[in-house]
């Protein structure tokens, strides 16, 4: 898997709010997060929609990674995603480097 996509995906929550990434703004969207559950269902819809638009293939490997079936894997993904942000969980340093995280994978493995 291209380490661009699986950040192309985690970034979409970070630029439905409208920020950058850098290490302050990953914090400041987290908190914003915590404090706005409307906030994370737009971020959450967006993340949908955005994943939906990658590749069959890309979704189904995706998919494999998370150890998902295809069908559900989109809103899993955000579920995990948006709950990890909103957490602190994943860091600058993971959205910019995806594949060397292990954090990441443990996000996107529902661990």
């Amino acid at each position: 898997m291209n380490q661009y996509k699986i950040a192309a995906l985690i970034a979409v929550a970070l630029l439905a709010t409208g920020c950058t990434t850098t290490k302050e703004d990953v914090k400041v969207v987290s908190e914003a997060m915590k404090g706005s559950p409307k906030l994370r269902s737009r971020v959450y819809q967006d993340c949908i929609r955005r994943v939906n638009l990658e590749s069959t293939a890309e979704r189904h490997n995706i998919a494999d990674i998370m150890n998902v079936e295809y069908a559900v894997m989109p809103a899993t993904f955000c579920q995990r995603t948006v709950k990890a942000i909103t957490a602190g969980r994943l860091t600058h340093d993971d959205y910019n480097n995806p594949s060397k995280s292990t954090e990441m994978v443990k996000v996107l493995q529902g661990r």
